[in-house]
């Protein structure tokens, strides 16, 4: 396997290349879970983790947790979920736990989504997704974070009749 970048490597900075489904075994094509290539480009790999478990406001009798993301932001004033990717990214498992790990120390935004697109931004529009409302701070391993994720698709929203009322 081959790894092309298209940017230099910053330094002292821990790289986690997460490949999801994308690559399987040759003779019966089923993909390798949980693959990944941790290195650093300093003296240390940064090693902690977020952990906890996605559902939804309005559960289903049978959940799909399949393209299930959850990723964290660097907490900024300018966060854009829907236009920039996150820093850090897990899949979650099918019965919605996920684990993210070799984190740097501190302050992000947690956010669960439908990939359907595999385009790894949040789609608002078209795929479903859920937030923790306050920023996590992370200077040790978290566990048992919950996010729920809402089901609605918003694109098809529309007025279809208007009522007016008189006295």
């Amino acid at each position: 396997m081959l790894i092309t970048l298209n940017q230099e490597l910053e330094d002292s900075t821990t790289y986690v290349f997460n490949f999801q489904k994308s690559i399987q075994d040759i003779a019966e094509s089923n993909p390798a879970e949980r693959l990944k290539l941790v290195f650093s480009t300093g003296s240390t790999i940064d090693s902690l983790t977020v952990s906890g478990k996605v559902d939804y406001w309005f559960p289903k009798a049978k959940e799909d947790y399949e393209d299930l993301l959850v990723g964290l932001y660097i907490d900024q004033d300018t966060l854009d979920l829907f236009s920039s990717a996150p820093y850090y990214i897990a899949q979650v498992d099918t019965a919605g736990k996920f684990e993210i790990t070799n984190i740097k120390a501190g302050t992000f935004r947690a956010y669960a989504w439908y990939d359907d697109n595999n385009s790894l931004k949040t789609e608002y529009r078209s795929e479903p997704y859920g937030f923790i409302s306050e920023p996590i701070e992370v200077n040790k391993n978290l566990e048992d974070l919950q996010i729920n994720i809402n089901r609605a698709r918003f694109e098809s929203i529309k007025n279809q009749q208007v009522f007016q009322f008189r006295k």
